[in-house]
């Protein structure tokens, strides 16, 4: 579950997918026919973001001169740079792997590719 511990690190900093909610059922596999199944976590709700990937849009055509791609860009860079301060590093930056929306805000998500760090 180290996707989840991630996603709760940075719960709160924007430009980094937030967590909206936890998709808990019971195990489908009983092992012991005399225990009752124990539940487990069986997926992640991430927050909406209505314009997509970045590589959707950019395959779509639909980019406008007026997409503030600086401002963007930026959200990322420094969601990286909250990330490498706390010692985790996103192993998987693609253009699918950041979201946008329409309000002018882009994510990373995929956080599940990280790994910690440290400095030597």
């Amino acid at each position: 579950m180290k996707e989840l511990e991630v996603l709760r690190q940075f719960q709160r900093y924007p430009g980094i997918v937030h967590l909206a909610g936890i998709v808990i059922c019971t195990n489908p596999y009983k092992t012991d026919p005399a225990r009752e199944r124990p539940k487990v976590v069986s997926g992640f709700l991430l927050e909406f973001w209505d314009l997509g990937s970045l590589e959707q849009i950019l395959e779509s055509g639909h980019i406008s001169k007026y997409f503030n791609w600086r401002a963007r860009m930026v959200q990322i860079g420094e969601a990286l740079i909250h990330m490498h301060e706390s010692h985790w590093s996103h192993l998987d930056l693609k253009p699918s792997n950041i979201v946008m929306d329409s309000n002018g805000h882009a994510a990373i998500i995929d956080i599940g590719s990280s790994c910690g760090f440290t400095w030597e």
